[in-house]
């Protein structure tokens, strides 16, 4: 078994990484989708606090958290959702402390939580995560599937999953004390699977030992601040010496079939009319097969006119431009942040936009302009305030509802009312940010 990690002077000892220049281009050009590898703290060393994450925790197994994927295991047997003395406390700022206390107190071991797509949980960790990735980004496009996080902690022995993989190159952040990952290329488990597109697909190996396969394993280990990537293609399974070991996971999920995002559109639209339309039998009554074979039903022919009528409705093609908005407003985040509170600005409470989540707009009919901010759309007034919004907001400065007038002289009445609405619904959708506590009236 070969082993990559980082040296104590934090350069890789495997991977040949240059010591100047762009990282995530020499990342593209030799590892992207090619082999693993260990990156030393290539998003700084503070891209998760142990408060985020204990606040994670806290929220999703908390009764405020009913909605929220997650799961918890112990001795890799799933168990109900633990108790409340298994959560973190509000005086526990450290994962040390909180592990400390569970394994004292608790007497709890070999133990796994697993949270599924943080960006529900923290969409302020969406807003980082998708700053750190930029870089990247920018050299291989917007996955085609989802960007999605997820978070692993516990001081669990090996994966509750077993040996797997996925269709997604994950970049494993460690957050706290030392990740070891084993993976082995696509190749050498493939017999094991009879499904021919396993290559691009998730797939579960739990029956089969993976320490009979050590010697042809590559261990990514890393420290915290460090990322342990490993491409799509690749088997894996994490191990563990008994210690807490807390990662927080980025997955960019491909291959991708495009339809389901249109076939998600198309059923919306024809649903209604298609599900009042069916038969008990089809005419055929004294009919020959030979006459029947010249035309097909009258209700089929109304299904594919209702589809016809659908694909070239301005509904539909709005519907489409609306849906790809989403994908590029949220950066390719694809799980969506729980809606934040309703807003009520006064008119001077502070709002400010973020560059990585830019509020965007494209033409729709009716003189309205469909608004896409953080993967959430709505329609606005093509005349209204809107553009003023966006440009205060993409200023980088913070702002407030007495800037609308400022920015507009012919503004009126109903011209802010309509400003302070979209305000709250940004605000709402995280397009934009409040800032608390400043110039509230």
């Amino acid at each position: 078994m070969k082993s990559i990690q980082t040296s104590q002077s934090g350069d890789p000892s495997f991977g040949d990484f240059p010591d100047d220049g762009d990282l995530w281009e020499h990342f593209v050009a030799n590892f992207w989708e090619k082999k693993p590898t260990v990156l030393s703290r290539p998003f700084g060393n503070s891209l998760v606090s142990d408060s985020q994450a204990l606040s994670w925790i806290s929220e999703a197994f908390s009764n405020r958290g009913s909605q929220l994927g997650k799961e918890f295991f112990i001795e890799g047997v799933k168990q109900d959702l633990p108790e409340a003395e298994l959560l973190p406390r509000h005086d526990e700022f450290s994962i040390e402390a909180y592990t400390k206390r569970l394994a004292q107190e608790q007497k709890i071991k070999d133990y796994q939580f697993v949270l599924y797509g943080l960006g529900r949980f923290d969409p302020l960790t969406t807003v980082s995560t998708k700053k750190a990735l930029q870089p990247l980004i920018e050299k291989i496009g917007l996955p085609a599937g989802t960007l999605d996080t997820d978070c692993f902690f516990g001081d669990y022995r090996e994966t509750a999953a077993g040996l797997h993989k996925d269709n997604a190159a994950v970049f494993s952040y460690v957050v706290h004390g030392q990740k070891t990952m084993l993976v082995w290329p696509y190749e050498y488990f493939a017999h094991a699977t009879d499904n021919p597109d396993a290559i691009r697909q998730k797939v579960r190996l739990s029956d089969i030992d993976f320490r009979q396969h050590l010697d042809a394993a590559t261990a990514l280990v890393g420290n915290p601040g460090d990322v342990l990537y490993w491409p799509s293609t690749y088997w894996h399974v994490s191990i563990g010496r008994g210690d807490p070991q807390m990662t927080f996971n980025i997955s960019l999920y491909f291959p991708y079939r495009p339809r389901a995002d249109v076939d998600e559109i198309l059923n919306l639209l024809t649903k209604p009319k298609l599900d009042s339309l069916w038969e008990r039998f089809y005419p055929t009554q004294g009919i020959s097969p030979q006459d029947l074979a010249q035309q097909v039903p009258a209700s089929w022919s109304k299904v594919v006119e209702t589809y016809q009528e659908v694909l070239n409705s301005k509904k539909f093609q709005g519907m489409l431009l609306g849906a790809w908005m989403r994908r590029v407003s949220s950066g390719g985040f694809t799980t969506r942040p729980i809606p934040n509170l309703d807003w009520k600005i006064s008119s001077r409470d502070l709002v400010r936009g973020h560059e990585q989540f830019p509020i965007l707009t494209a033409p729709s009919e009716m003189g309205k302009v469909i608004v896409a901010a953080a993967g959430m759309i709505f329609l606005a007034r093509h005349d209204g305030p809107i553009q003023t919004i966006i440009n205060l907001a993409s200023s980088g400065k913070a702002f407030c509802l007495e800037d609308l007038e400022g920015a507009n002289s012919a503004s009126s009445e109903s011209w802010l009312n309509e400003g302070r609405e979209l305000i709250e619904k940004l605000l709402k959708c995280w397009g934009l940010l409040r800032i608390e506590g400043l110039n509230t009236d």
